[in-house]
This record gives C-alpha cells, structure tokens and sequence, in this order.
C-alpha cells in the first residue's frame, strides 16, 4: 500500500487478536459514518447480507437520545469488516498501538451497530446546530478484515445469540434520566413496607422469592400514579403517605416475618394486579381528595383478601382460581377497591 495517507482514511487504534482473527479499535467521527460505512439493507436478499434490515423507528429513537443528551450520552462500539486495501502503521516500538490506514474505496461493511450508525447519521443531518456539536465526537469501532460472508453471518448470530439484555427491574432502577425511575426509588426507599422488600435484579418476584414486588413493578405502579405538577415533591409526600397507609390497612405488607410464597398462593394483595389498581385509586385520590388520601386508604381494612373470597371472583381471581394480571383484570379489581374507598360517608 503506496502512502496511504494520501488518498485514504487515517484512523489512531489498536491492534488485537481474538481466536486467531487480527482485529483494530479504532475511534472513528461521527461526520465520517455516512460516508465511511456500507449500511446493508431490506433491499438485498437476507441470504446475501450479514445484518438485519435497518428499522428506522430504533435508528430515530438513538438520534433523539443523542438530541437530548447532546452532553451526556454513550454508545457502545460498533463491529463492522474491511474488505479492502488497509495497512496498520504500528508506533515507534509499540506493535499494538498505531495507525490504521484505509483506502477511500475500500468497503467496510457493520456486523453489530448499524442502528447506532444510521441513528448518528440521522441526528446530525437533522439538527444542524447538533451537527456543529458532535461531528468531531468520535464512536469506537471494532474492525476485523477480509471476512467472507459466511464468517460475518456467524458473527452477527454470534454476538447477538450471547447477548442478553437487563431486566426492566435493574434498567428502570440505574435510569437517572427517567422521572418515573426516580420517583419509584424514592416510594422503594421511604415506604415503610417497600424498604428492603423490592426486587431490583429481576422484572418479576418468583414464587419463592420473599420480596414483595419488583421495582420493574414499583415503577409501573408509579407510572399509573403519577401526573404532571410542578409541585413534584408534593406528588411524593401524597405517594408515600398513600402507599404507607395502604400497608396499615393490608397488614401482610408490614409483616416482615409473613412467608411471602404463601401470601401469594393465599391472597391477592401480594401480586403485582393488586399494586397496579390501587396506583391507579391513587392518582384519583391525589387528584380529587388529596387531603383524604390516608383516611381513605384505611378502608382497604374492610376487605378479606384471601384468593378464596367469591368477592375476587372474575377480577383479579379466575374461575380456576389463578390471578388475572389483564388490563380487564386491573379495571375490574379497582372499580371492587374504589367501592369501599370512594365511599361517600353519611353527614
């Protein structure tokens, strides 16, 4: 390869072996994405390609995260292959760190990312103040050379088949940007009845599990909850004297020592339908009676909550006796709630 820097792409990386495969890390700009990368598509035959067609609504939603987080975002490297001239230019007496020259009509085609790759393009020729912003922000990329087809295609089913996503539960509960998030770890830590007793590694609480809920739960019961105010602490203070009302008047969410397997298997008010339709009391209650919200709260006490009461019958517990978890479920189970609840007391 004749002065490559002449005619080509020179990019700072570093060299690397993986099951005998040579491969670079390179950081590549963003304003070079478009021009520097082959995005394989709908339009070629699934037989002929190493990628999944582009879905534009995932490639719009990672250029609005990068819109709104102009300062504050991160993208994962992206793999793709040169299939092409290259040369790697190792510096001084370092064999692993150097440049990688590439020559401008050289294809390099994404294994993972192309996502990533098209969102980026899409942020900066949509925004151009945006543009200005990040064009010299830089993506890193892992390159690998001369991959036949076949090789790509066992890459891509590679890191995709490894590759396992978190939970809603660990995701929603390190999401600092996410008001919903940050609220249901405030209720998680200052209710009473949720403290020490929320599942934050997985979506849902396992038959055995001795946790009351899941924060992938809180959070959705948050959500049902919550509404727009700018008093938001206000919306917190009502949240939390709710939810701590609620576990007087439900005494197995207090119980500390209650085997929380068999409050499943027993009664209704350990599953996650039982949470949903009381957040949902909750909004009306903040909304309409936010002055009543713990006296009414304290009428759940009427209530026997065994699975076994004809009461639960249809919502939230089946014919069969299994709990329901529907949409239809939650509706019906509140509309039993809000009989005791948003009952007008005689003067």
């Amino acid at each position: 390869m004749t002065d490559p820097k002449a005619y080509g792409w020179t990019l700072p990386c570093v060299r690397g072996r993986q099951a005998g495969q040579e491969f670079y890390t390179a950081m590549v700009p963003f304003r070079m994405i478009h021009k520097f990368f082959e995005i394989e598509g709908a339009h070629q035959n699934v037989k002929a390609r190493s990628q999944r067609a582009v879905n534009r609504r995932r490639a719009k939603e990672i250029a609005a995260y990068l819109k709104a987080n102009p300062e504050n975002y991160v993208l994962p490297a992206l793999t793709a292959n040169i299939d092409g001239e290259h040369q790697f230019l190792p510096q001084d007496d370092n064999m692993f760190l150097g440049e990688l020259h590439i020559r401008m009509d050289t294809t390099a085609k994404l294994i993972d990312g192309q996502h990533r790759a098209t969102g980026i393009y899409e942020a900066l020729t949509t925004d151009k103040k945006l543009a200005s912003e990040l064009r010299d922000h830089h993506v890193p990329v892992t390159f690998f050379v001369y991959l036949r087809l076949n090789k790509r295609q066992q890459f891509f089913a590679d890191i995709n088949s490894n590759a396992k996503s978190p939970t809603n539960s660990l995701t929603s509960f390190y999401d600092h940007r996410d008001e919903i998030s940050e609220i249901a770890r405030k209720v998680a830590d200052w209710v009473k009845a949720f403290n020490g007793r929320i599942e934050f590694e997985r979506s849902s609480v396992s038959g055995k599990s001795g946790m009351l809920f899941s924060f992938a739960q809180l959070t959705r019961a948050t959500k049902a909850f919550y509404m727009e105010t700018e008093d938001r602490d206000a919306l917190v203070r009502n949240m939390v004297r709710y939810w701590d009302a609620v576990a007087e008047a439900v005494e197995r969410w207090l119980d500390v020592e209650e085997d929380m397997k068999e409050n499943r298997e027993t009664f209704i008010s350990g599953h996650a339908v039982f949470l949903y339709a009381l957040a949902e009391i909750g909004n009306f209650l903040h909304r309409h009676h936010p002055t009543e919200i713990e006296d009414r709260a304290a009428r759940l006490a009427e209530f026997d909550f065994a699975r076994s009461n004809d009461f639960w019958r249809n919502c939230p517990v089946s014919e069969e006796g299994r709990m329901l978890s529907s949409r239809d479920a939650i509706t019906g189970l509140r509309m039993k709630l809000e009989t005791a609840i948003l009952r007008r007391e005689a003067a």
